[in-house]
This record gives C-alpha cells, sequence and structure tokens, in this order.
C-alpha cells in the first residue's frame, strides 16, 4: 500500500490539470444557452404530454361507461325485484 503522501505525489505527477480549448468551451456555451432558452417546450416532452392525456381521457371514458352500466344493472334488479314483489309475472313466448 501507499502512504498519503507518496500516494498524493504519484497522482499529481499523473493528473495534470489541461485548459479545455477555446472551441471546446465556445460548443459547450452553446448547448448551455440551446437548453437554458431555446424551445419552450421540446418535441418529445410534447409528444408525452398528449400521449399521458389521450391515456388519462380513455381511462375517464372508460371508468364512465363502467359507472353507468353498473347503474343500469343496479335500476335492472330494483325494477325486477318490485316486480317479483307485486306478483306480475312477464309472459315469455
Amino acid at each position: 500500500m501507499y502512504k498519503k503522501k507518496d500516494l498524493e505525489a504519484r497522482l499529481s505527477e499523473a493528473l495534470v490539470p489541461v485548459e479545455p480549448s477555446p472551441q471546446f468551451a465556445r460548443t459547450l456555451r452553446a448547448r448551455l444557452v440551446n437548453y437554458e432558452g431555446g424551445q419552450p417546450i421540446s418535441g418529445w416532452t410534447l409528444l408525452v404530454l398528449i400521449g399521458t392525456a389521450s391515456l388519462l381521457i380513455l381511462t375517464s371514458f372508460g371508468l364512465f361507461i363502467r359507472i353507468v352500466l353498473s347503474l343500469i344493472a343496479i335500476l335492472g334488479f330494483l325494477g325486477e325485484r318490485r316486480r317479483r314483489s307485486s306478483g306480475t309475472r312477464i309472459a315469455i313466448s
């Protein structure tokens, strides 16, 4: 194992600080400006928002249909119960 000072000395020899080239710095700044002040909503974000909204609408519509069908079934059971308790029969041919 290396001692702490020996390790620091070896690392300082191996890792020499390097200044980035002006072209790299300019490209990096240009990308940052593009990301910060570019489009208000990117294409992918818009696609995800539209997909999420459509799934939410379809799910809500499915829930609405289930609730309506459940209410119709409950009304049917209640109507059948009333018919049986009143004694009226429906003839089936």
